[in-house]
């Protein structure tokens, strides 16, 4: 069983709850916020086991009493999780919720209701569930995991302590890769290219659809460079065949970022490419243009987000680049 020592990179909120835990003062409505992939649903787990543990030790669960036995089993009768069905969460499932939370609890602890991906909420739902935090249940503790805190309703809100989870630094999750059993050089890789998340960098590392991505997204941008117009166009027709061209976008948004970088500040240590800082360092570019070139990136993907025209957005894209990259690589000839 995992304990509060075990979860990395969130220190302040770690100290939060395990004082809240030792001085037994919990509030009825806890708010996880923060990216995905950072520990928000790991610690809502410990919190539960803790609360309901025999012999917790400074604040954490011991891991080995018939509490912590049934946390680890899965069949604690004073946990309750509610997950979205069919990306949402529907009123009969807190309907369910307030039947189940009637009931007597286990022994001398808490029940903890794990609402995750409370962003999931439905408006009845939603407003089901500020009556019951109006009026909590003794003795129950709600935690309300999300990536999107704007996306519940501001009533909501404002009846839950919020904890803020933030990324992970590049440091603990290279630490916390290598426990997984990656070599140094890969987890330095994967802790760059995962925004922070331990979710997304173990998704990332056996994804081999990723790594092509990243592959060809260098490749388009050493196309573009050349500034052949209809190479540019045929580019365009390639990534519209993409169920989700935004990848390879994000690579060369990275890819020129890097550049960028490099340009301004020659250190391998900010570059997120770390495995590629040989041929970075050997481009020559004006920071100029590639600022106007990061910029038609950043509203590419913007207008694809926004559902417009698909191909008309590509092509535009990559003919500005194709004048852009090459006004990079001139300049400084």
């Amino acid at each position: 069983m995992l304990t509060f020592d075990q979860i990395k990179g969130q220190d302040t909120v770690i100290a939060q709850l395990r004082r809240s835990v030792l001085e037994k003062r919990i509030g009825h409505a806890l708010l996880f916020a923060g990216p995905p992939g950072v520990g928000k649903g790991t610690t809502a787990q410990v919190l539960a086991a803790a609360l309901n543990c025999l012999q917790p030790w400074e604040g954490n669960p011991c891991g080995q009493c018939a509490s912590c036995r049934l946390m680890i089993s899965g069949n604690h009768p004073n946990l309750y999780r509610l997950l979205p069905g069919e990306r949402s969460i529907k009123i009969e499932q807190i309907r369910q919720l307030q039947q189940t939370l009637s009931y007597k609890r286990w022994g001398s602890g808490y029940k903890v209701a794990i609402l995750e991906g409370a962003e999931a909420l439905t408006l009845s739902a939603a407003n089901s569930m500020l009556k019951i935090l109006e009026e909590p249940p003794s003795a129950t503790c709600f935690i309300l995991v999300t990536d999107n805190v704007s996306a519940l309703l501001p009533t909501i809100v404002s009846r839950c302590q919020k904890l803020l989870f933030h990324q992970l630094s590049q440091s603990v999750l290279q630490e916390l890769l290598r426990e997984h059993g990656l070599e140094p050089e890969r987890a330095e890789l994967l802790a760059r290219l995962s925004g922070g998340s331990m979710a997304r960098a173990l998704a990332l590392a056996g994804d081999e659809a990723f790594w092509e991505d990243r592959r060809l997204a260098r490749e388009y941008c050493r196309l573009l460079e050349e500034g052949d117009l209809w190479e540019s166009l045929e580019l365009a027709a390639l990534l519209e065949k993409r169920h989700n061209p935004g990848q390879i976008l994000d690579f060369m948004e990275i890819w020129l970022r890097d550049l960028l970088v490099w340009q301004l500040c020659p250190s391998a240590r900010l570059l997120i490419n770390c495995d590629c800082v040989e041929e970075i360092a050997n481009g020559r570019y004006c920071p100029a243009n590639l600022q106007k070139a990061l910029a038609e990136l950043h509203l590419t993907r913007r207008r694809l987000h926004q559902n417009a025209n698909k191909r008309l957005a590509l092509e535009v894209m990559a003919l500005k680049l194709s004048r852009e990259l090459p006004a990079a690589k001139e300049v400084t000839g």
